[in-house]
């Protein structure tokens, strides 16, 4: 009896388990799915969609007008105002991908801009109770001219060849009589050139460039302590091998600081601040597999020629630059007063460095960064440092001391909660939203006693933000 009781029931896992998942997998309902589309740049907009990865819409599915071309469907949208509007009938776990055609700009003419989201294409997960999707057109959003300092390393070398060939053709006969100091000066400034393209490129202050003065904060005050040093040096240097010896020395290094200032830009997107000690110790030293990966990944070919371009470019420019204080025979009078552009840009960047504009990540000189974080490897985190009042500290202490928060005998159905995390996971993918790929089937064995939601706050969208606590 046992026996058969125990067959029964294998025999009807066998053939339900299969339609269960089946049926987990087939959409359901029809769901009325609105997109509203607002652009004040055409007067006929037509959606162009497709259904789970680009597959061809039922009939059913097909608002009246519609017609399919290249296995798309092509629905006209009703215009009211700056806005356009559809509703798509399609079953319930569906994807829908659309993007949209501006078939007649403002003016009635027959257009042939297309928005495609910047080519990604937008895209919904139609569910029950389906929210409208409102969407601005990419055509009426501001656009402020962007710069990325990478794009333009052709014109930077370019540039630096152009102010060196004009410094020669001034100053030929005094090549030979080039001082260390001359030299010192022209790439300090090259550098710094180089190091203000980069912040308006991370701080994105095209609208406000008068910020760059707070943005090259630091980078000013470190070019001109580097620079007072390394001209003093110079300065009781007496013999002259042993003085142009240390000039080349100096000069390799504002190189090397330039080029940090350029790996700052992607390292800054990357970790949300300037590479630091601790970001090198727990990397194993870059010997660690994921930091050999990412390493691999960022130094591209391309990003490589790149650097090299803006470092020529950089090099010729500050040759040029010594050339041309050389020629000019400033007086000592004049180079005094030339002192005051330096200081007066500190002075005016001391007082922007707080603007809310600026981010204190994105103007920190990145070799002041990493020693200072060097230096402080071995200090206590301002965490565990931090001042606190005392009513605060007697809440904690309250808090870490205090045994039966929540009285589990009021909830005796509950012994044990067990809260997944899963990296990088979109819920598409996860069974208990979408069981469409069925590849979480552990955690869909659990949903039946799970709590599951569907719009909840993540208070940062950034995993490095979270791993401490």
């Amino acid at each position: 009896m046992i026996k058969s009781k125990i067959l029964t029931s294998w025999a009807l896992l066998f053939f339900l388990l299969p339609l269960k998942l089946m049926a987990d997998t087939i959409p359901g309902k029809i769901i009325p799915q609105e997109i509203i589309y607002h652009t004040a740049n055409a007067n006929e907009v037509i959606i162009v969609w497709a259904v789970n990865d680009w597959q061809t819409p039922s009939p059913q599915e097909l608002p009246p007008g519609s017609y399919v071309k290249e296995k798309m469907a092509y629905t006209p949208m009703k215009k009211d105002g700056d806005s356009f509007f559809v509703t798509l009938p399609v079953k319930e776990k569906t994807y829908i991908h659309y993007m949209f055609w501006l078939a007649k700009d403002k003016k009635g003419d027959p257009s042939n801009n297309w928005d495609t989201y910047y080519d990604n294409n937008y895209s919904v997960f139609v569910k029950k109770d389906a929210a409208p999707r409102l969407i601005t057109s990419i055509y009426d959003i501001p656009y402020y001219w962007g710069f990325v300092i990478f794009d333009k390393a052709l014109l930077i070398l370019s540039t630096g060849l152009i102010i060196l060939l004009i410094s020669i053709v001034a100053g030929f006969r005094k090549i030979k009589q080039l001082p260390p100091s001359y030299l010192l000066t022209g790439f300090l400034l090259a550098s710094f050139i180089i190091m203000l393209l980069t912040r308006l490129q991370m701080n994105q202050l095209y609208k406000t460039p008068w910020l760059l003065f707070g943005a090259g904060y630091y980078d000013a005050v470190f070019l001109c302590v580097f620079g007072i040093a390394a001209a003093l040096i110079l300065y009781f240097l007496k013999p002259r091998v042993l003085k142009h010896s240390f000039c080349g020395l100096l000069l390799i290094l504002i190189l090397f600081i330039t080029i940090t200032s350029l790996l700052n830009i992607d390292i800054v997107k990357q970790i949300g601040r300037p590479f630091n000690y601790q970001w090198l110790y727990y990397s194993g030293f870059l010997q660690s597999a994921d930091a050999k990966n990412a390493i691999n990944k960022s130094l591209t070919p391309e990003l490589i020629k790149n650097i090299i371009y803006i470092l020529s470019g950089m090099a010729a420019a500050g040759i040029g630059f010594a050339l041309l204080f050389h020629i000019s025979n400033i007086s000592k009078r004049t180079k005094l007063i030339l002192l005051i552009i330096p200081v007066a840009w500190i002075i005016t960047g001391f007082f922007q460095r707080n603007n809310a504009a600026l981010n204190s990540k994105k103007t920190a000189n990145p070799i002041v960064s990493f020693v200072s974080s060097w230096i402080n490897a071995g200090s206590a985190p301002l965490l565990f440092s931090a001042e606190v009042t005392e009513e605060e500290r007697n809440y904690i202490n309250q808090l870490h001391t205090r045994t039966n928060v929540y009285d589990s005998l009021a909830f005796p159905g509950i012994k044990h909660i067990v809260l997944f995390v899963l990296e990088s996971t979109p819920a598409e993918y996860v069974s208990v939203y979408n069981n469409r790929f069925a590849v979480t089937p552990n955690i869909q064995s659990w949903q039946s006693k799970s709590r599951i939601f569907e719009n909840i706050y993540a208070h940062i969208p950034a995993t490095h933000n979270s791993l401490f606590s």
